[in-house]
């Protein structure tokens, strides 16, 4: 029978407060703290994700321009080199004489066509007159002048004018005009200048204007082959100028107008980050569910079971209305059982919404039992578990926002006065554990060297050079710190007798998230950023950062920091 339906004619005075005083159901408390958790653990998740997306295109993006800028580079060489054969074939007078003044055609063929062609990788050459008319053709060292102007874009014309304009005064040397444009339907690069005489007799003419002389290279397998091993830029090939392609750049003429789009295969430094945190990510996306689904069962059997004790508690109170003690005692005891539920309450929601202000914080409570041990051990695990998957993942995602803010510059130095000797024993005293875990022998002499930098970056600097150190030294190794006030600066090293590593492992040292041992045991697992951050730590005290390594002998990470940053030194302190 419910308590709306509920009537006794016997009850003389029912209380009024009874009904009012006595609680409802309260499942609504609860559910509303396990309802924030189970968000917020959500939001965490979502955050580290996102994080790491962000990382992960930024990455992206700095490796597409670093791409766009070699490849850039590789034909802004080409193209100067090209530029200067040009300018050191027309300002010669020997050329002059044989090509403007009176034309020898076997010289021509000897030195304009077949030497070109065969010693300097000339595809055409061309000496034009006013009319942009070969005076003499050569194409792969085989002389074709009928209709050699009309096998070229009209950006010919335009080099050529180009150079007529930068012709410049008797004995000085010719400007050189230079330009992409389409040799036989084709891309190639040339490049155009006047012949002139190297002293200051007056520039020989033809019609009144001043003979041209025209270089072309092709833009062809074996030039992109090449740029590719230069640059390692991998499968170099030319795309249609309408290509939409991020890993590409234009080959524009003078005009700004598009012939091709020079395109290669790039590399994807923050995907290749992406899919070795997929593991991790995913391990601890199906711990916290299993967490979140162990929490939200306890807390609704709590919330039943207060339920019934209420329940049990109202039904107490209706039969011992009839009799004022009965009541009292009913009272009392639902006053206790709210004063108990309130402090259950309490209590569960301090211990349930502090350790979940982050997952690492809360599933260190549960792997150390800190409120008794659970009465199953694989909670532990779990717990166990998400903290080293989440502490692994938070010093990768560390790593990343220190060296973004690095590369962004929104990295501030807090510089002062700081001594390198407390430093480098704090180091010491952080790895100790283990050093002695591998027997390695450690070696450092006691320096009272003070310069002016940002402490805590130093102590970043020398704690990710000798932990790389303590981690590819063997059992039994030796690594040595060291401290010099040079006239140079002041320089500090770290050296250990570790594997080594080959040249070409050393010249990947400091590559981002790359590690030279592609073979190392999972003790050597770490971000692959430890150097880069350091070296950018160091640059940013305008210092540099330099490693030799010698396989089967060891590596040495040597800090030269400038002499402006030194202070007086003061005593070492000696303890007996």
């Amino acid at each position: 029978m419910s308590r709306a339906s509920t009537t006794n004619a016997e009850q003389p005075a029912r209380p009024a407060a009874a009904p009012a005083g006595t609680p409802g159901p309260q499942r609504s408390p609860l559910r509303n703290v396990v309802t924030p958790i189970a968000i917020l653990g959500v939001a965490v998740v979502a955050l580290i994700l996102m994080l790491a997306v962000i990382a992960a295109n930024s990455q992206n993006r700095l490796a597409i321009r670093s791409d766009q800028y070699l490849a850039s580079s590789a034909l802004r060489v080409e193209t100067e080199q090209l530029g200067g054969v040009v300018r050191d074939y027309s300002f010669w007078n020997d050329a002059v004489e044989n090509l403007a003044v009176e034309f020898d055609r076997g010289w021509a063929e000897d030195n304009v066509g077949a030497w070109a062609n065969e010693s300097l990788g000339m595809d055409a050459t061309l000496v034009l007159d006013a009319d942009l008319e070969p005076i003499f053709g050569s194409v792969d060292g085989a002389i074709q002048e009928a209709d050699m102007a009309a096998r070229f874009s009209p950006e010919l014309a335009r080099i050529v004018a180009d150079a007529r304009r930068t012709v410049g005064e008797p004995g000085i040397v010719p400007g050189v005009a230079t330009s992409f444009l389409e040799f036989d339907g084709a891309p190639a690069i040339a490049g155009a200048a006047i012949l002139k005489w190297e002293d200051d007799r007056p520039i020989p003419l033809r019609d009144g204007v001043p003979v041209a002389l025209v270089f072309v290279r092709r833009i062809d397998e074996a030039m992109l082959r090449r740029f590719g091993e230069l640059y390692l830029l991998s499968d170099m090939k030319l795309a249609p100028a309408s290509a939409e392609l991020a890993d590409s750049i234009p080959l524009s003429t003078t005009d700004d107008r598009d012939i091709a789009r020079l395109s290669w295969t790039g590399h994807r430094p923050g995907t290749a980050l992406l899919r070795e945190l997929a593991l991790p990510l995913l391990g601890i996306a199906v711990l916290a569910t299993a967490l979140m689904v162990l929490i939200v069962r306890r807390a609704r059997q709590s919330t039943d079971a207060l339920t019934r004790s209420h329940d049990q508690l109202e039904a107490q109170t209706r039969a011992l209305q009839a009799s004022t003690e009965a009541l009292q005692r009913a009272l009392a005891e639902a006053a206790r059982a709210n004063a108990a539920k309130s402090d259950f309450l309490a209590r569960m929601s301090h211990e349930l919404r502090t350790p979940l202000n982050a997952i690492l914080g809360f599933s260190e409570i549960i792997s150390m039992e800190m409120y008794g041990p659970n009465s199953d051990p694989r909670y532990r695990d779990y717990g166990r578990m998400i903290h080293e998957s989440g502490d692994h993942l938070r010093s990768l995602i560390n790593d990343i926002l220190d060296l973004a803010k690095i590369e962004a510059g929104r990295f501030e130095l807090a510089e002062g006065p700081t001594s390198l000797g407390p430093i480098i024993e704090q180091c010491l005293g952080l790895l100790a554990p283990r050093i002695e875990a591998k027997g390695i022998r450690s070696s450092y002499r006691p320096t009272n060297v003070r310069l002016i930098a940002d402490a805590r970056a130093i102590k970043q600097i020398l704690l990710n050079l000798m932990s790389n150190a303590v981690k590819f030294t063997g059992d039994g190794g030796e690594i040595a710190v060291a401290v010099s006030d040079e006239a140079e600066g002041i320089v500090l090293s770290v050296s250990d007798t570790g594997c080594g590593m080959t040249r070409e492992e050393l010249e990947r040292v400091f590559q981002m998230f790359g590690q030279a041992k592609v073979n190392v045991s999972r003790d050597a697992e770490g971000s692959g950023l430890g150097l880069n951050i350091a070296k950018g730590l160091v640059e940013m005290h305008g210092g540099t950062l330099t490693v030799e390594s010698e396989v089967g002998v060891g590596t040495a990470a040597t800090v030269r920091l400038p002499s402006a940053r030194r202070l007086p030194s003061e005593p070492i302190a000696v303890t007996g």
